[in-house]
């Protein structure tokens, strides 16, 4: 019988007093109700005892309880004497199917014709107003949106109110608040289907109907995951409807606002750009062949061998480890993790059914030592379906992993013959500080160059590697993607495409004029986060001298240990008081690290300068328990 732990649960329910109407008792159980109905919980899991949630959630124990007996009062829980309460909720696992019209992307690589006469899809070829609509562009037009990381989560504001207005002008009165903006209809379906969609329900459709909403429907019935914004943990991007602000102090990311390049790259696209694009039909589901290129030559640069098609581009390096978990893990399967790790990736484990074991990480972060021998011992007892990993500036901790630890890792993951994930999402973040960024063994040192991957010495069948220039240049460019075997690469492509057909042209045309302009964002980015890590760090010895961190050889925030108090309960009083941060046990597979936080300095210290007594105080009330 399945467990939530009580730490997740309280992520699940981030803001849920202040969200709704009613006493605290009423807005619990509507929260969990939701939680229920969405799927998010799947069906039979028993909820943490009433005095372990009120502990987590900081409120008293008969809050809980009053809870509790609303919602079996309304059907939603089901109390078994000796086994706990249980929601009720519903969910289902299996594979995508790719039917229809999404058969014939297969054949697109972009790295030649398949010899076929294409009679598969109706798509249209672009029409010249595209081109001269990017050809207008400035930087300037990018300029409030680049102090910001570029995360829209439900669409930039001036889109979503120009959708809304073209529904007025057909008579259909519309706010910006009902759009949602998606990576075209494909998606939309596809999150519909995700959102609503039941095993087992039945879904009237018309006969014949286009096959793709056919398929996604079909594959939304067997999965348990469904998109839900409580599903993500990160309550900062809930807020984010672009609509207005939340009143938080937003210490949740640590994503970086837009460097210049950006607005540079963008403003120097003309329609030329497109002139050989918009004669096709616009979809290239492994990326355009220019970008695969140019990631390909990306690593040949770091002295990897790599090919375009080796290379499949996604829409940030989040998609891309998503993609990895449909494709590679079946439910029950093992994945080895470290602890603490990336809380996407958990997130995407989670949802795929995966048995998280975890490992130490190496660098005395909080580890619990060498991760390379846990996973040997580990091995001997059963083979782990992966390996997940982030040894070059992780998140959370900013550690980059030495030659030594590279090394014993290499020898381990090559003996056993264990399918690795390497996750280099955040290693252009580096902060070449010589041997402490590892750039003898991967970093980038004070030279500036591309990092070389760990798996580069593994063998290529048995490796992913996952990147992104989004993490460097802005959030609001959407480009990551993944490098491995061409037969890994198809496998993930055709489960791309059943939930959106491309990724942005625009998007990628602007990557691959970025791509020549690394050097230059590295040594701008390395110069601003030494000197906001440095400010933090002063603040934190003065504000804070009883906290303790490591001091991180990359990326944007510091890994701060709390002494005595539960990060958990801390991160929720904060939240009543207009604080949001990330507590440790986001981080951890086992909802470990209770101590810590995540505090990111991307955006300046000015935040966390405001935020630090509210912090202090909500961590003495969180260690009085």
């Amino acid at each position: 019988m399945a467990r939530i732990a009580s730490t997740r649960l309280s992520r699940l329910l981030t803001g849920w007093a202040s969200e709704g109407a009613g006493p605290l008792p009423r807005r619990l159980a509507d929260a969990l109700r939701e939680l229920a109905a969405r799927g998010d919980v799947p069906a039979g899991t028993v909820l943490p005892s009433q005095r372990e949630l009120a502990l987590v959630l900081a409120v008293s124990r008969s809050t809980v309880t009053s809870a509790y007996g609303l919602l079996e009062a309304e059907g939603w829980l089901e109390s078994v004497r000796g086994s706990g309460s249980r929601l009720r909720a519903s969910g289902a696992l299996d594979r995508y199917v790719a039917e229809g019209r999404l058969v014939s992307f297969d054949a697109r690589t972009g790295t030649g014709t398949a010899g076929i006469a294409d009679l598969s899809s109706g798509a249209l070829p672009g029409l010249g107003a595209v081109g001269e609509a990017v050809g207008a562009l400035t930087s300037g037009d990018l300029g409030g949106l680049l102090v910001a990381d570029g995360y829209h989560p439900y669409g930039i504001p001036a889109l979503r109110e120009g959708i809304a207005a073209y529904y007025r002008a057909a008579g259909v009165p519309t706010e910006a608040g009902q759009i949602l903006v998606t990576a075209g209809s494909q998606q939309a379906v596809w999150l519909v289907a995700q959102a609503l969609v039941e095993p087992g329900d039945t879904v009237v459709v018309e006969d014949p109907t286009c096959s793709w909403p056919t398929a996604t429907t079909r594959t939304a019935s067997r999965r348990c995951g469904r998109a839900s914004p409580r599903t993500t943990g990160r309550p900062a991007f809930d807020a984010r409807t672009g609509t207005g602000t939340a009143g938080i102090a937003d210490l949740s990311s640590g994503a970086l606002p837009g460097l210049g390049a950006v607005g540079e790259a963008v403003g120097a696209l003309t329609s030329g750009d497109l002139g050989g694009l918009l004669v096709a039909d616009g979809y290239h589901p492994y990326g355009i062949p220019a970008l695969r290129e140019g990631i390909a030559a990306y690593y040949r640069a770091a002295g990897v061998p790599t090919e375009a098609g080796q290379i499949l581009v996604t829409a940030g390096s989040q998609q891309a480890v998503w993609l990895v978990a449909q494709a590679l893990v079946e439910p029950g399967d093992t994945v080895v993790v470290e602890d603490p790790t990336y809380r996407g990736a958990l997130e995407a484990l989670r949802a795929r059914g995966a048995r998280l074991v975890p490992v130490g990480t190496d660098g005395g972060d909080g580890g619990d030592g060498s991760g390379a021998a846990a996973v040997r011992r580990l091995s001997a007892h059963g083979r782990p379906r992966l390996v997940y990993l982030q040894p070059t500036v992780h998140n959370p901790t900013g550690r980059t992993l030495d030659d030594a630890a590279r090394r014993e890792w290499r020898r381990v993951l090559g003996d056993l013959e264990l399918f690795t994930v390497e996750d280099t999402a955040c290693a252009e973040l580096a902060l070449g500080e010589g041997e402490k960024d590892g750039s003898g063994s991967g970093g980038q040192g004070d030279g500036g160059g591309a990092p070389e991957p760990l798996v580069a010495g593994l063998p290529m069948a048995s490796t992913v590697t996952v990147g992104t220039l989004s993490k460097l240049f802005w959030g609001g460019l959407r480009v990551g993607w993944v490098r491995s075997s061409p037969q890994v690469v198809a496998r993930l492509a055709k489960i791309k495409t059943s939930v959106d057909l491309s990724c942005s042209v625009m998007d990628q045309l602007v990557a691959v004029r970025l791509l020549d302009r690394l050097p230059e964002a590295r040594a701008r980015r390395r110069a601003e986060l030494r000197t906001q890590r440095d400010t933090a760090e002063a603040l934190l010895r003065s504000g804070a001298p009883h906290w303790e961190w490591t001091r991180p050889a990359g990326g944007a925030a510091l890994w701060v240990r709390v002494p005595g108090a539960d990060t958990e309960t801390l991160a929720q009083l904060a939240r009543r008081r207009g604080v949001s941060v990330v507590p440790g046990s986001a981080f951890s597979p086992v909802d470990g690290f209770r101590d810590r936080l995540r505090l990111p300095y991307a955006h300046g210290t000015a935040a966390l300068e405001a935020a630090l007594p509210t912090l202090l105080e909500c961590a003495e009330r969180a260690a009085a328990g």
